[in-house]
């Protein structure tokens, strides 16, 4: 325990000696030592919320994934500028790989020439407009099976409204 001392008072407890030289030093100290208190105090209430946050986050993102493993929807990301796919698992990427295409124009290819215009002339608009899309089509896979396809995604822009990137699933 912490005693407050009058001016010039002393106290002892087992082998510690304090002074009291100055009785402002020790409302200043006092009032510093409540402070830093404070300090970490609050600094411990947000660690508790942040690892709260966390555990519930990591919560929602396995129900999350569970969800979308037993729907068999595919997530994936398209960088324009490099024409790279990124897919939401590993898993995702391998089991896309009989259908999984590595460039924007492979993939107008596999399109079914039936569809090929709209599925063009849907993401060309959607780009424009700066509005999702949605598309229903056929398409080949890489063994040339033709199979069906729903796709929903939209783009990213940049500041200057520059196409960045494509979503969807």
């Amino acid at each position: 325990t912490i005693e407050h001392l009058s001016p010039g008072g002393v106290v002892e407890t087992g082998a510690l000696v304090f002074y009291d030289l100055d009785a402002s030093i020790n409302d200043e100290l006092s009032a510093m030592e409540e402070t830093l208190m404070q300090l970490m105090a609050d600094w411990a209430r947000r660690e508790i919320e942040k690892l709260n946050t966390d555990q519930r986050l990591e919560k929602a993102m396995a129900s999350l994934t569970r969800t979308r493993d037993y729907s068999g929807v595919i997530a994936w990301e398209l960088d324009l500028k490099k024409e790279k796919w990124l897919w939401s698992t590993d898993i995702d990427a391998a089991a896309a790989g009989e259908w999984y295409y590595k460039s924007i124009e492979e993939v107008k290819e596999k399109v079914h020439k039936d569809f090929r215009d709209e599925v063009v002339r849907t993401i060309t608009q959607s780009v424009r407009d700066k509005v999702p899309y949605e598309l229903e089509y056929q398409a080949y896979l890489k063994n040339d099976e033709l199979r069906w396809f729903w796709s929903k995604g939209e783009t990213e822009y940049d500041a200057a409204g520059a196409p960045q990137k494509r979503f969807g699933v």
